[in-house]
């Protein structure tokens, strides 16, 4: 019985031991991957010999998500992050999830160079986090940046995923819920545009305060189902759920009021980009 007391024992503290060196591994690697996307890398060739101790694959294109989940719970996160591993798309020698500041990052490589199938495995994986992560947090959302095959580009990912998830949260249908840098279009820019130029675009280039229309009246979701619908007038009565004699009346009625016709092309879209401001802004 002594003997095999004393083997459980010895067991017990090796597999104690391995755990805690798994761990720290795992932290220096985090540690690693944090200094990454800060885009503080001052000696290439210590970052190389680092890359080479954590088995980290410079060929492969890379993609960063930034997660937001409230409550925002670290420990909660932490813990949730093993689960998360058990996922089929999550390569565990070559992915990488952790906490950065209130959020949750995921560093996905991709094993394909085509663009279309690096775009199939990225919905998939977005997909599923999603899922997973809203089975336990009462709100989640998904901000997913560029891809790139140079490692020591990676943080452009990341500020490309935080600039989406900021757009997406603020100008688009919150059902979304997953919003891609590459899906933005021309609201890449709006966070660019500085006060001044916003301010005169809503208040003063049009023939009427833009923001206070707004505010007022169903204006904004009109051109957005014109411009989702190709300016099509039945198509976009449908999606309103309004008689087709409606909508025309409330468009004619925009354009008394703006000056702009929304069913011209350049109109709409000067109507499309100043509800997008009027969004982002209040």
């Amino acid at each position: 019985y002594g003997e095999i007391v004393k083997n459980l024992v010895e067991l017990m503290l090796s597999h104690n031991f391995l755990q805690k060196e798994i761990a720290l591994e795992h932290k220096a690697k985090e540690n690693y991957y944090q200094q990454l996307l800060s885009n503080n890398i001052k000696n290439d060739e210590l970052f190389n010999d680092r890359a080479k101790l954590f088995d980290v694959d410079f060929d492969l294109y890379r993609v960063v998500m930034v997660i937001k989940t409230l409550p925002s719970d670290n420990k909660f996160l932490h813990n949730k992050i093993n689960d998360l591993y058990s996922l089929s798309k999550v390569d565990k020698e070559q992915d990488i999830l952790l906490i950065r500041g209130e959020n949750l990052v995921f560093i996905k490589s991709l094993k394909s160079n085509i663009f279309k199938e690096q775009c199939k495995v990225i919905q998939s994986l977005a997909d599923k986090l999603l899922k997973e992560l809203e089975d336990v947090f009462d709100f989640v959302e998904i901000g997913v940046g560029q891809v790139f095959p140079v490692l020591k580009r990676l943080y452009l990912s990341y500020e490309g995923a935080k600039h989406a998830l900021e757009v997406g949260e603020k100008v688009y249908d919150s059902k979304e819920k997953i919003y891609y840098l590459d899906h933005l279009g021309y609201d890449y820019f709006i966070p660019y545009i500085d006060s001044d130029s916003a301010e005169y675009y809503l208040h003063h280039m049009l023939e009427s305060d833009i923001a206070e229309l707004f505010d007022n009246n169903d204006i904004g979701p009109l051109i957005e189902a014109l411009a989702d619908n190709d300016l099509n007038i039945s198509k976009t009565a449908d999606a309103l759920y309004v008689h087709r004699n409606t909508l025309l009346y409330r468009l004619n009625k925009i354009k008394d009021i703006t000056g702009y016709d929304p069913r011209n092309t350049k109109f709409l879209f000067t109507l499309l980009l100043a509800y997008h401001l009027y969004l982002y802004r209040k």
